[in-house]
Parts: structure tokens; sequence; C-alpha cells
């Protein structure tokens, strides 16, 4: 698997209190991972992060990321862990482009 470490400068909190943030996402850039999704693993600060229901969004080039919306991301150091489950090799196999965690703005 992967470990990736995205530091979040915003005070989140906040943020949120004074509707400056509306909320949080976590966005994979993956690609060859239909066939292996339901073992695709991801900890957010060691916290389980649910990719069953994630959304994707594309961009005019054709990229697809998953998105999670609302993940356990905190002011600070955050660690992202990404890796599949399981003995059995996928065909082809998962590649991690991109990880973004996105502070989306709110209205005042």
């Amino acid at each position: 698997g992967f470990s990736i470490e995205i530091a979040v400068e915003d005070d989140l909190e906040a943020g949120r209190a004074d509707g400056r943030i509306s909320g949080t996402q976590l966005r994979l850039r993956l690609t060859d991972h239909e066939v292996c999704r339901d073992r695709i693993v991801c900890r957010l600060n060691g916290n389980e992060v649910a990719l069953a229901g994630a959304s994707t969004v594309e961009n005019r080039l054709g990229d697809s990321w998953l998105v999670i919306d609302e993940p356990p991301v905190r002011q600070g150091r955050n660690e992202i862990l990404v890796g599949l489950s399981g003995l059995e090799t996928p065909e082809p196999w998962p590649i991690l482009h991109q990880c973004e965690v996105m502070v989306l703005c709110g209205h005042r």
C-alpha cells in the first residue's frame, strides 16, 4: 500500500463555525481499479474510509476521481493509507495517481 501525508493549514472547526468552510472531501484518482474496487482499503488518520458509496468527478481530460465527502480530516498533519486487501493479484493492477484533500469554501 501507499502512505501519504497531507498537511491542512486551515482551522477547519473555526471555518465551519463562521460559514467560511462548507465541507471537506478526500479525492483519489485511480486507474484500473474497477475489477477490485471492493478490495481497496483506505484509512485516514487511522480511521477506515468507505469507498463503496464514493461518488466520482471527472475533468475534461477524462481523468476520474473517487470522492469521499466529509472524511475524518483535521487541521495539521493527515496520514492517508491506500492499499489492497486479499492475496489474489488483480489484472490489471490498480494504480493510485493522485490523492487530494479538498477544503470547500462556504458562503458567509
